[in-house]
């Protein structure tokens, strides 16, 4: 994480933290009385926290949580990342969790999307999705939309013997992403499981992440396309799940099951 920061580079966080943050502000806040009385000159809000891109972008500074109990520990360390990162919470702020702030988990909001603030102007919309047992234990979806420069989505049945190579004429084409799906196999479930972090942590690798890294300071943000984002999404899944891999964190799920 502090890499990418390093690397000015946007970053979007997205999954159960685990966090009680209630609605408690994620930024640092510049309390202008009380720099006076310290005889502090006046500063640039801009200067200490980025609230004024979420203003550019008719995002509200003022996040809506259903939660409003105790901050937890784990919220103060998450709420401590974003302000030392210059990361926002989206939940509460974007689409139809506007000025809302669902709960994600029972009567909790544990499960976040979290930002660089200039990503607020790509995103179209976020959702907290309906509890669905085949997804997870107890956590809701959480479902956001970023704006691409994709022109075309072509479906292609693989079990379909009549394919036609036409389908895949665009394949090259990074304005056009081609979707595939055959026959259903077993559903591999991470699990996550505790006493096997330390063997997860160890098996991460190193080179690939380095590889990776590079790769990001290397792409335009203004001149990218769909297949370098996927390029580089799939790297980052391969590093975790191959770690995942060697920490025994997958079970098979049956199809009668699901």
């Amino acid at each position: 994480m502090t890499c990418l920061m390093k690397s000015d580079l946007p970053v979007c966080l997205l999954g159960d933290f685990n966090a009680h943050c209630s609605n408690c502000n994620e930024y640092v806040d510049i309390d202008n009385n009380i720099l006076d009385f310290c005889n502090v000159p006046n500063i640039e809000q801009s200067l200490v926290n980025n609230l004024h891109i979420l203003e550019e972008c008719g995002i509200p500074v003022v996040r809506q949580s259903q939660y409003k109990h105790k901050v937890d520990k784990y919220g103060k360390t998450l709420l401590e990342l974003c302000r030392s990162l210059e990361l926002f919470f989206v939940n509460g702020r974007v689409g139809n969790d506007r000025d809302i702030g669902l709960t994600t988990c029972n009567n909790s909001v544990i499960d976040y999307a979290i930002v660089s603030p200039n990503l607020f102007q790509s995103i179209v919309d976020f959702n907290v999705l309906i509890f669905d047992p085949i997804l997870s234990d107890i956590h809701k979806p959480i479902c956001l939309h970023l704006c691409t420069n994709l022109t075309c989505v072509v479906d292609v049945d693989l079990n379909n013997s009549n394919v036609n190579d036409n389908d895949m004429d665009n394949k090259n084409d990074s304005n056009i992403v081609i979707t595939l799906h055959g026959e259903s196999e077993s559903i591999v479930k991470p699990i996550w499981a505790r006493d096997r972090a330390p063997v997860f942590t160890e098996n991460l690798d190193g080179t690939s992440i380095d590889e990776l890294l590079n790769k990001l300071k290397d792409i335009d943000p203004k001149n990218t396309d769909n297949v370098t984002v996927n390029n580089v999404v799939n790297d980052c899944v391969n590093i975790i799940r191959n770690a995942a891999e060697q920490a025994n964190m997958f079970v098979k799920i049956n199809d009668k099951n699901v």
